[in-house]
């Protein structure tokens, strides 16, 4: 090793010099040494810094420890990452992993937090689709949803309105909405097509079809909502038919007469006539027949008459007549009366009248008396059966029971 350093021209050395400080040369000619502010630690450290810092960089083997910022790099690659301007990238074919510190989160932009997997603050998320069925979407609003599709199951019953449909216009009443590939959305509302159901009518009138799209009303036929109840009505008599179909062609009918009867009947002749009164009384009319012998409408098996009460006096009245229809030659009649006056005098007689018989008096059976009626006869012609009350005015009921004919 020399023991002097020599240089051509000749080196100025300066007469004093920093310990540890890199020398450089100095001067416009290079012909001087002088002080640099770069430190080398002479320990054996490895240290290299400068007077206010002297550790900025540390060497060991292998190992490059840096001090403080590093500026001015536009490329650094460290192992198999590289950071390039604002690009941290991956140069092997292995995943790039992030991974803070066990009990640390991953923080991007100061806002949106990544931990464990789950992914808070982020206030927008643009993405052509989200995956998976849409687990875990539990609230989107308008801005958040553009295009695409939600899945069924993310959607409550009731939970869209007509205004959140993509239709191209707005609806005014009695329009449909309709499919139409030619418009935004496919779908706008419109008048209902040609061909619809068409009519007119009143609340709660029933209707009916009067040709094969037209609904026409019944003006006698209405529903009754505050009694749940069909109400047919119309000036004089109501009348339901009903035909069977695969038996006899003879209708049926229940018709509601203006005489306050309800009448039943299969022919014009067969019938049952109901009258209901204001009391809650139902009589079967005057007369039920019950049988018909050989099918002759003058011939009755059996036959039962009553009459509304009449008021006889002293003279002779009648109580049945031929008006009353009996046409069988024996009957059993119960008698009635009580003194019109309002009394309690009473009588009750039964008898047998061989009707059309003149030769004769009817048979008294029974009689029975309460407290002191007036005497009483009977009498028979070709008319009917008379009665008349020895005094006083009496109110009289009448039952009839017929036996068969023998005409």
């Amino acid at each position: 090793m020399p023991s002097a350093l020599s240089h051509d021209p000749s080196i100025t050395v300066p007469g004093a010099s920093t310990d540890n400080a890199v020398v450089i040369f100095d001067g416009t000619g290079g012909t001087g040494f002088g002080n640099s502010t770069i430190l080398v630690d002479s320990g054996g450290n490895g240290r290299i810094g400068i007077a206010t810092d002297t550790n900025i960089i540390t060497l060991t083997n292998e190992t490059v420890a840096v001090a403080g910022a590093i500026t001015g790099v536009t490329a650094l690659t460290v192992d198999n990452i590289n950071i390039n301007g604002n690009t941290l990238s991956s140069t092997a074919g292995t995943d790039l992993f992030v991974t803070p510190l066990a009990g640390q989160q991953l923080i991007l932009d100061g806002t949106i937090i990544i931990d464990a997997g789950v992914v808070t603050g982020a206030t927008s998320i643009t993405s052509t689709e989200f995956v998976g069925g849409g687990v875990g979407l539990t609230a989107l609003n308008a801005t958040q949803i553009t295009s695409g599709t939600l899945p069924a199951a993310r959607i409550g019953n009731d939970s869209i309105v007509e205004g959140k449909l993509n239709v191209s216009n707005a609806p005014t009443n009695g329009q449909v909405l309709t499919a139409r590939s030619g418009v935004a959305g496919g779908f706008t509302w419109e008048a209902a097509s040609a061909g619809g159901i068409d009519g007119t009518g009143v609340a709660n009138k029933l209707a009916f079809w009067s040709d094969t799209d037209t609904l026409t009303q019944v003006a006698t036929l209405q529903w009754n909502s505050g009694n749940h109840s069909l109400q047919l009505t119309r000036a004089g008599n109501v009348q339901i038919d009903m035909t069977p179909t695969g038996g006899s062609s003879v209708p049926y009918a229940i018709s509601a007469r203006t005489d306050g009867s309800l009448r039943f009947t299969n022919d014009t002749a067969g019938r049952i006539d109901m009258f209901v009164k204001s009391t809650g009384i139902v009589e079967f009319g005057n007369a039920i027949y019950i049988g018909r012998n050989n099918g002759s409408a003058t011939n009755k098996s059996f036959g039962f008459h009553s009459k509304n009460t009449q008021s006889i006096g002293t003279s002779l009245a009648y109580i049945i007549t031929a008006a009353d229809g009996i046409t069988a030659q024996g009957a059993l009649i119960f008698v009635a009366g009580r003194e019109s006056s309002g009394s309690t005098n009473k009588f009750y007689d039964l008898l047998m009248h061989t009707y059309r018989d003149t030769s004769s008096s009817p048979t008294v059976i029974s009689s029975s008396n309460a407290n002191s009626p007036s005497a009483r006869t009977y009498d028979q012609n070709q008319s009917g059966l008379r009665l008349r009350m020895a005094s006083g005015t009496y109110d009289v009921a009448v039952m009839v029971i017929e036996a068969p004919n023998v005409e």
